[in-house]
Parts: structure tokens; sequence; C-alpha cells
């Protein structure tokens, strides 16, 4: 819906995956209902760094999918820095309080091709902010965009 909006009115759309470093060793480790503090935690986070215009839902076991209308590049890269270290500043009790991180992939709607797949984009740069490391924002560039259908 907000991507044919992107489309109509030439407005940007960016779209982020935001994938939790390491959820599994915490459920693990410490157990579900402590997996679930860390999701409630990192929720209330998004929730009080995105607009209201912004969307944001559980994607899967520990993926958030964000949708950001009228979000250039500039602004978006800033926002999940911004989410990234946020994240990396939780501490939460019921997991003795280790630090948590958070690895972030971007895509931005280009009007030129307007039949990209942003999620499958996004989940691209996703895999390459895990692959590279974690705890970090990759942005999708064409080298990335290559073979998402």
């Amino acid at each position: 819906l907000r991507k044919s909006f992107a489309q109509r009115y030439g407005k940007n759309l960016a779209v982020i995956m935001l994938d939790i470093d390491r959820f599994k060793v915490i459920n693990d480790r410490f157990g579900h209902p402590a997996g679930d503090k860390v999701i409630v935690a990192i929720t209330a986070t998004l929730k009080g760094t995105l607009r209201e215009s912004d969307g944001c839902g559980r994607y899967g076991g520990e993926e958030f999918l964000l949708i950001l209308p009228e979000s250039g590049v500039q602004d978006v890269c800033f926002l999940a820095e911004r989410i990234r270290l946020k994240i990396e500043e939780l501490r939460i009790p019921e997991i003795d309080n280790l630090p948590v991180t958070a690895s972030l992939g971007i895509a931005v709607f280009d009007p030129s091709n307007p039949d990209e797949n942003l999620i499958g984009i996004a989940d691209k740069a996703l895999y390459e902010a895990k692959h590279s490391g974690r705890n970090q924002v990759v942005i999708a560039d064409d080298g990335l965009k290559g073979g998402v259908t």
C-alpha cells in the first residue's frame, strides 16, 4: 500500500529489516520468558524512536520490519544507527544485563525501478550486516539488489 503511494506521488519510502543478534543464544541460556522481555524492550525502543507515520511490526521470531514513508537515504541511515545504539544501551535484568545488539538492513524505494522487492533487498542488506560481524547497519547498494525478485 505504501509502496504504491510512493510510486503514485513520487515520495520516498524506505524499509528496514532488524534482527536481534544471537537471539537463539538468549532463549537457550535464559529461557523463552527472558527472550520475550528482550522483544518487549526492543519493541518499546522502536515505538519511542519511530514517527507516528512509520510502520513497525514483528516479521519473524527475532526480526522486525520497519516501513518509513517520506524518508530519504540520509534520514533512514541516521534513524537506523540511532535505533542500533539505543538497543545496544538496553539492560535487561532477565538476561543478567548482558548487552543486546541488533543488525539492520536498509532498502530505499527507487522510482526508476518501481518493481523492486524492497523487503527482499532489505533482507539481503540485513544478511550482509550479520555476515560482516553483526551489530551494524548496512544499506543496500546496486550490488546487493541484484538477484532479488
